[in-house]
């Protein structure tokens, strides 16, 4: 009896560890990415723009890891996002999209991929995000 016991012990204790490192990476796939913008063209409603890696220091966005292209339309979908517990700016209506517009050379720019690839240099992109923390 004892020896069922702790082998069904030891099997908890497996099962648990197996638990924490999937909670662990899935914690730690973003969907969200940050760059740098080094150069923006703007031409019949599509926005090309080269980014290049920058150091995130938000929980909700992954740095890039190398420099790549993203291109999107005028009518892109936008996220606001801010992290957890924290207090968080209040937009009006439009604001979102304005704060896109007036994204210029030197700013950071947030976007959803949905895979990943640094070898990648043409990144398809799915929303722009905005950082609504306040810091």
């Amino acid at each position: 009896m004892k020896k069922r016991q702790n082998i069904f012990l030891c099997f908890i204790f497996i099962i648990t560890i197996i638990n924490l490192i999937l909670i662990i990476n899935i914690n730690k796939q973003h969907d969200y990415y940050i760059g740098k913008i080094e150069s923006m063209e703007k031409k019949d409603s599509i926005t090309t723009v080269e980014v290049s890696p920058v150091q995130s220091n938000r929980s909700f966005a992954s740095e890039i890891k190398a420099a790549h292209k993203i291109e999107f339309a005028d009518d892109i979908g936008i996220s606001g996002l801010s992290e957890r517990n924290e207090k968080r700016k209040e937009l009006y209506l439009g604001q979102l999209g304005e704060t896109i517009d007036n994204l210029k050379v030197g700013d950071s720019i947030m976007f959803k991929v949905k895979h990943y690839d640094k070898n990648d240099y043409r990144l398809d992109i799915d929303e722009l995000a905005v950082d609504l923390t306040l810091e």
